[in-house]
């Protein structure tokens, strides 16, 4: 899972992570999901902690995993000229 993480966060395509790993879509989107919601729980604890670097450090990675960007392009999507 740690792999399939790692191919993620760095942007490889969804049918290259399955192809390497031997899986289907819905399982790669699935974890996807479910490690944006684990990251989200953390950035919330360690909020509550007043851990606020490791807050922050775990929110970048739930926005990463919710719009698919690299860290870079990140800042930029918080533009309000480019929402939706």
């Amino acid at each position: 899972m740690a792999l399939i993480l790692d191919d993620i966060l760095r942007e490889k395509s969804i049918q290259e992570i399955c192809h390497k790993f031997r899986t289907n879509r819905g399982e790669i989107q699935a974890l996807q999901v479910a490690i944006q919601s684990n990251a989200g729980m953390v950035a919330a604890f360690c909020g509550r902690l007043y851990w606020s670097d490791l807050s922050l450090l775990f929110q970048r990675v739930c926005d990463r995993l919710a719009l698919s960007v690299s860290e870079e392009l990140l800042d930029l999507t918080q533009l309000p000229s480019l929402k939706a």
